[in-house]
């Protein structure tokens, strides 16, 4: 019981983490997810699957939610939601099932990446909160936007994290698109991503014998339980980011970036 305990207070601090950023809480979903997987029966070698899957099926549950709040504040960007979400699906289905699935990736080469990808953005995020923010909105031309969606398309099925976590710095550090408008945007594309992700992983075939109830490379009770404190917290984190500075945001995005990745260095060194 104190897992699931746990898993749900994950899920709220992930939520509301989601919706002040714009991320999803991946961030958070990606420290917790593999000891409770593991004490359940997955494998090892299929930690990475399951880790991916799970967190992407809470990710989908913290933009929804957020999104909605934010589509009440008519805070949308329906044109570069659709273009980078449409890019991004086709992109992640081609390296979830080229890659991400499959035999070659495992536990060492996902630890690896998440936290190669965390130091690139902690490394931009910090550059943006140095500089002035801009105020308005950045319309992208289609290109850019297609750029956008290939990167996030390829980040969020092999690290579990979202697109979020490089759309953010891409439209704020190189585009110079105020956070608030990036994490709107983010947060529409990263709900398009991680719903098409789950419904793939809901038809994997896994190795491993879970005492939960699972489908494909998601385990519900687990899933459902973080996805419980996302949906709870999201809209907080959302009406936070409102009345937050966005070079304090940048900040706090740092801040749990740090956080994360000395996690992911202590599972691999420790």
């Amino acid at each position: 019981m104190h897992t699931y305990i746990l898993l749900f207070v994950f899920g709220l601090f992930g939520g509301f983490i989601g919706g002040l950023i714009g991320i999803g809480g991946g961030i958070l979903f990606v420290l917790i997810l593999p000891a409770v997987l593991t004490s359940l029966g997955v494998l090892d070698a299929e930690i990475a699957q399951y880790v991916v899957a799970n967190s992407l099926f809470a990710i989908f549950f913290s933009s929804l939610t957020s999104s909605i709040s934010l589509f009440k504040d008519k805070n949308v960007y329906p044109r570069e939601v659709l273009i980078i979400g449409l890019v991004s699906i086709i992109t992640a289905t081609l390296v979830l099932k080229g890659f991400v699935n499959t035999d070659y990736y495992d536990k060492a080469k996902f630890n690896i990446i998440v936290i190669g990808l965390m130091a690139f953005m902690l490394y931009r995020t910090l550059m943006s909160a140095r500089k002035n923010d801009a105020n308005s909105f950045k319309i992208l031309n289609n290109k850019q936007l297609f750029t956008i969606g290939l990167v996030s398309g390829m980040v969020a099925p092999l690290s579990g994290l979202g697109g979020g976590i490089v759309i953010i710095p891409i439209l704020n550090g190189i585009h110079k698109m105020q956070v608030r408008f990036a994490n709107s945007i983010s947060l529409g594309v990263i709900g398009i991503t991680s719903l098409w992700t789950t419904i793939l992983n809901l038809f994997e075939e896994p190795k491993s014998q879970i005492e939960s109830y699972s489908i494909g490379y998601i385990v519900f009770p687990v899933a459902l339980t973080l996805a419980a404190g996302v949906i709870l917290a999201s809209p907080f984190g959302v009406k936070a980011s409102k009345k937050i500075k966005p070079t304090t945001i940048n900040y706090i995005f740092g801040l749990f970036i740090v956080i994360s990745m000395l996690r992911k260095l202590w599972e691999i060194f420790m």
